[in-house]
């Protein structure tokens, strides 16, 4: 049997204009983390199994700017984007 566990992480940044209710900005950052463990069993000379079981960390913010660079208090804000965590098992695979 071999065990292995893998890390990847990503930083990202966006922003888009936006009309509703009035003009702004909306300005978002993601920050990725998954710990991915693998599990591999032989069952034989020329088969094996592989299990990999993804662990997905997500932290979300959203902000919300007027024109002028003044934060906005979107009243439509968690319908669109919103500040949270996100974690949690991912789509396991089995090979």
């Amino acid at each position: 049997m071999r065990v292995r566990v893998g890390v990847q992480w990503a930083a990202l940044d966006g922003s888009h204009p936006a009309t509703l209710p009035v003009p702004n900005e909306h300005t978002i950052e993601l920050t990725w983390m998954r710990v991915v463990v693998g599990v591999n069993l032989p069952l034989g000379e020329r088969w094996d199994v592989e299990l990999e079981a993804p662990y997905d960390v997500k932290d979300i913010e959203a902000r919300y700017e007027l024109p002028d660079g003044t934060p906005f208090d979107n009243p439509l804000g968690d319908l669109h984007h919103r500040t949270e965590r996100l974690e949690g098992f991912s789509d396991f695979l089995l090979m």
